[in-house]
């Protein structure tokens, strides 16, 4: 062996025991990395998105096909066999749900992954998640790891990012788009989550404990069943749960709100006659509105009657939902003479209900309801 040939050897075994070294130095102080770490979340519905990542910056490079190589990339260490980018910088990016997911419409567990990228010439991109999250970069990487594996794209971005950055974007009630951008590219994914599935079951789990022992608890749950038309057999049994612990106008409405969308009109009017004398005046007010749109008219009518006759100290309010009870039937004449009665009351500064009343009787005079 030759004296320059074997000063190489020993100057690449330096520069390799160097960066082993750099990976962990307990008996040095911490220092500023070059690339910052980072962390980004997104709540949908009730689950929750994190990715952990390092954010490197391009300082004039190459990124695509330069700093990131097409296709797999050598690796001198780990498992020294070909690897994918890290999809950031420093240790394993890692991409946690905290339920279970579609990610572009495949299924992935709740749980954290080593997110790990495979870029192609043809701007193709292979998106990987691994079990392994707890490793430097993709030195370590083996695809018997693999979680799951999407396809997506590199896509031109007209703005120049000079550090990597993740951001959640198109959000809506139960789904969301992951986008990376780096240079001038992104590269994105969709990630979808079952949201009534999961809140569902986390329901029934937060009743066993705390708020199964007060009436609130199971009928706000029986609520998000109504808000959402989702279940409405298992929002009638929470909301039993909720009357058997205390009978309310809120619980007993509830109820009568699913029996009639269960198409169940009948069995409601007792849950309705049950809220009456448990219900303010705005309550009832919005009880008799919601009937007008089940189109129970006359029950309806029954509601602000009764409103009518237990709030005359209100007279805004109780005469509003009169001329609105008899407006649903048709009764314009008689809707006529409580709207002009509401008006009489309301005070000179409530403009809205004022021009809300002149409105209302243009219409009934020209015999158009007005709910």
């Amino acid at each position: 062996m030759t004296h320059l040939k074997a000063f190489r050897i020993g100057f690449i075994g330096l520069l390799i025991g160097l960066q082993i070294q750099a990976f962990a130095q307990p008996h040095r102080v911490k220092r500023p990395r070059r690339s910052p770490a980072a962390q980004i979340s997104q709540t949908i519905g009730l689950s929750t998105i994190t990715i952990d990542y390092s954010r490197p910056a391009t300082r004039k490079r190459k990124v695509w096909g330069g700093i990131v190589a097409f296709g797999l990339q050598n690796n001198n260490f780990g498992q020294r066999k070909p690897m994918p980018w890290r999809a950031g910088a420093n240790e394993n990016t890692v991409f946690t749900l905290s339920d279970a997911a579609s990610i572009n419409g495949k299924p992935l567990k709740a749980g954290s992954y080593g997110l790990h990228m495979i870029v192609q010439a043809d701007q193709q991109v292979t998106v990987i998640f691994s079990k392994n999250y707890t490793s430097w970069g993709s030195f370590f990487y083996d695809n018997q790891e693999d979680a799951l594996r999407i396809q997506s794209k590199l896509e031109d971005y007209p703005v120049h990012i000079e550090r990597l950055k993740y951001e959640f974007e198109a959000i809506t009630n139960n789904t969301t788009k992951v986008c990376l951008y780096w240079g001038k590219k992104k590269i994105s994914f969709t990630v979808s989550f079952d949201v009534h599935t999961i809140v569902l079951a986390k329901m029934k789990n937060e009743l066993k404990n705390y708020p199964g022992f007060f009436w609130e608890g199971p009928l706000s749950a029986a609520q998000y069943c109504v808000d959402n038309n989702v279940a409405l057999d298992q929002a009638l049994k929470w909301v039993n749960q909720s009357i058997k612990i205390k009978s309310t106008f809120a619980n007993n409405r509830e109820k009568a709100s699913i029996l009639i969308r269960q198409g169940k009109s009948a069995q409601a009017l007792k849950y309705i006659d049950q809220a009456l004398p448990l219900g303010t005046i705005f309550q009832l007010h919005s009880l008799g509105r919601e009937l007008i749109r089940f189109k129970l008219l006359k029950k309806a009518m029954e509601v602000f009657s009764y409103n009518y006759k237990k709030h005359k100290d209100t007279p805004v309010t109780i005469n509003f939902g009169m001329m609105r009870g008899h407006s649903a039937l048709g009764q314009y004449q008689k809707a006529l003479k409580y709207a002009k009665a509401a008006l009489k009351h309301v005070p000179s500064h409530d403009q809205s209900n004022q021009r809300q009343l002149a409105d209302a009787i243009k219409k009934l005079k020209n015999k158009q309801d007005v709910n």
